[in-house]
């Protein structure tokens, strides 16, 4: 394994920060459509738009990605999440298939469903912010994962979809060095 420039994190918690749960009772809490949610999704006719923009609607709320970007990450949509967000629906995952065979639908669909959502997708002027955010929480550890998480959070405060991991560890190991700057000049 190489060490990567800005490293932080341990592989292991890169992943946990995006992961999607696997257990029912936590794609439950998490996933479970209320009745206006059920009536956005059925306002596409077919069967893989309903799921594509039922994943995407799950996506945005937790972990805060579209779903363009956990098959960047992932490789793959989990399939537990894909069986119980069909299921809530009556679909089945194999109607997925062709979701987004044109690239743009998943754009579209993202961008019209952060909108609803009042959600933004992040852009390079949150980086400060998210340096601020990894400062303030370094002031109380120097532990990567703990700081990392707390830009995640300001972010979802701040109603920002998450950007890519490597960009929220490179702005946490930054918001760390302010930290340690700002400590030994106090």
């Amino acid at each position: 394994m190489t060490k990567r420039k800005h490293q932080l994190l341990t592989e292991s918690e890169r992943d946990q920060i995006l992961a999607v749960p696997s257990e029912r009772d936590h794609l439950a809490r998490l996933y479970t459509f209320e009745p206006s949610d059920i009536e956005i999704i059925g306002a596409r006719r077919e069967r893989r738009n309903q799921l594509g923009v039922a994943l995407q609607l799950a996506l945005l709320r937790h972990p805060g990605i579209t779903l363009a970007q956990l098959i960047q990450d992932k490789g793959a949509i989990p399939h537990d999440l894909a069986a119980f967000v069909a299921e809530q629906l009556g679909l089945h995952v194999t109607d997925l298939a062709n979701y987004a065979a044109r690239d743009q639908t998943m754009t579209d669909h993202a961008r019209e469903l952060a909108m609803r959502a009042g959600l933004r997708g992040p852009t390079r002027a949150d980086i400060p912010f998210m340096i601020e955010a990894a400062a303030k929480t370094a002031w109380a550890t120097d532990k990567g994962m703990t700081i990392a998480i707390g830009v995640v959070t300001a972010l979802r405060e701040a109603r920002i979809l998450l950007p890519s991991i490597s960009t929220i560890e490179r702005a946490s190991s930054a918001g760390r060095a302010r930290a340690r700057k700002q400590a030994a000049y106090a």
